[in-house]
């Protein structure tokens, strides 16, 4: 797959998850700052002109809360996802705190340094918090 991003832009918790599935994938950076998201090419791939975007074969898919669900039942193996009513919503809650809340906690870290070294800082302990008992 392939996971298009920029620094800010919500795209660091796919990018999490993906190092936590342990899945090859390619960063492509697309840039908010210079208005890439809104250049034609940028469309084809998501016609509301954001970021994330996953491109996994033939599926284009956008949002980081979809792609996050998309990832974890993809690799049922990494129990991203639990299989009881309550305990989902507890791991989409996580996910959406994941996507929103810790996203912009860290963005000055990864605006200051590159989106792949922010994750390698925060995603051992941002897994860690998401296994903590409650």
């Amino acid at each position: 797959p392939t996971l298009y991003y920029s620094p800010g832009a919500c795209s660091l918790a796919p990018h999490i998850i993906l190092e936590e599935i342990g899945l090859p994938f390619r960063l492509a950076h697309v840039s908010t700052a210079d208005g890439s998201t809104r250049a034609a090419e940028h469309f084809k791939l998501n016609p509301k002109g954001r970021l994330p975007v996953l491109v996994t074969g033939d599926s284009v898919l956008t949002e980081a809360p979809a792609i996050l669900v998309h990832l974890a039942m993809q690799h049922p193996d990494k129990k991203l996802l639990a299989s009881t009513p309550d305990a989902l919503v507890r791991s989409m809650e996580w996910g959406n705190w994941l996507s929103g809340t810790v996203q912009f906690a860290i963005f000055s870290i990864s605006a200051a340094t590159s989106q792949k070294s922010a994750v390698q800082t925060v995603s051992a302990v941002v897994l860690r918090l998401a296994v903590a008992p409650q």
